[in-house]
């Protein structure tokens, strides 16, 4: 039997992650797909299509007709909520021997919140990217050019790949791609290509910065707004069988994305992918802490409301590099 007392400890779960999570402004999760607050478990968010947002017209009014309507809102899709919950228990034999039970109690909880927190901030990051690399098609011609995604090959036109990419989503979006999303791997691979060599020594350049990038491949001007560019390190243990220990994987992959992503993201808005959920941007921000006396157990529990949906199909292009 439980008890009925329930209560929300209202920590952020940040103050208590180690590593990447707690370290990067964003994580990638939040990167790629920013939280949306939704009225209700129950909602609607707009879907853009291009063949809507960038179709022509005939705007000759016939003589005494009306003039043709159009309407370019977006098609409105539902959807549910999915509820998202981990929980982790401290049971009172393990409190046997201390010196002061309430005082480790306390520690025990400290401790075992960052686990729950690192647990449920790594699932969600991995059911993001997941899902992207379900839904987003990854590139491999570009420009009448082979495995363009080959960048072990240093030979590859690594910048003209990326600038024509660009410019066909500027031309497909209305709006150049403000965001860059990557792993330090792809970022060496970027960096060690011949043509990037080749111009950074023109510029007088030796390390390959976000900034440098952004100005090999265009994406830095007076027309231009700002691109924010990511290097993740963010990864999970996949784990090995029979329980072996095996390296940790990179929760991106081997994968580049270009997007769209709006910095103050709406249910309406043409970011291309959000995470809908109850609470914002700050999804899972209070752990609850409830007693079950029949196991003499109390738990620790964080749970919340939320759907990953792609909102503007166009507005994201993905390449896997090999």
């Amino acid at each position: 039997m439980s008890t009925s007392t329930t209560y929300a400890v209202n920590l952020p779960l940040t103050n208590y992650i180690i590593g990447w999570y707690g370290t990067q402004t964003h994580d990638p999760a939040r990167f790629l797909a920013p939280g949306v607050k939704a009225p209700g478990l129950l909602t609607t968010y707009k879907r853009y299509l291009r063949q809507d947002a960038f179709a022509a017209s005939d705007t000759r009014r016939p003589m005494y007709d009306s003039p043709r309507t159009i309407d370019i809102r977006g098609e409105d899709v539902p959807v549910m909520l999915e509820e998202h919950a981990l929980k982790i228990g401290i049971d009172d034999r393990e409190l046997l021997g201390a010196v002061d039970a309430e005082v480790y109690r306390t520690s025990l909880r400290q401790a075992k919140t960052r686990a729950l927190a690192r647990r449920m901030l790594i699932s969600h990051n991995k059911e993001v990217f997941d899902y992207a690399n379900s839904v987003i098609p990854g590139i491999t011609s570009v420009d009448g050019i082979t495995e363009a995604n080959k960048w072990s090959d240093r030979t590859k036109p690594v910048v003209s790949i990326l600038t024509s990419l660009i410019n066909k989503f500027a031309v497909n979006n209305g709006v150049y791609p403000n965001r860059i999303l990557t792993t330090r791997d792809v970022w060496a691979d970027i960096q060690a290509n011949t043509e990037v060599q080749t111009m950074m020594g023109e510029m007088g350049r030796k390390v390959l910065t976000p900034e440098t990038l952004l100005e090999l491949i265009g994406l830095q001007g007076d027309d231009i707004p700002p691109v924010r560019v990511m290097r993740t390190i963010a990864s999970y243990n996949p784990g090995g069988t029979g329980g072996a220990e095996v390296d940790n994987v990179n929760i991106v992959g081997s994968n580049i994305y270009l997007f769209y992503a709006d910095d103050n993201p709406s249910l309406d808005d043409i970011s291309a992918l959000k995470t809908l959920n109850l609470a914002g941007d700050d999804m899972y921000s209070t752990v609850e802490t409830y007693r079950d006396e029949d196991i003499s157990t109390e738990w620790l529990r964080v749970r919340g409301h939320h759907k990953v949906v792609f909102a503007a199909p166009s507005a994201m292009m993905r390449m896997q590099i090999a």
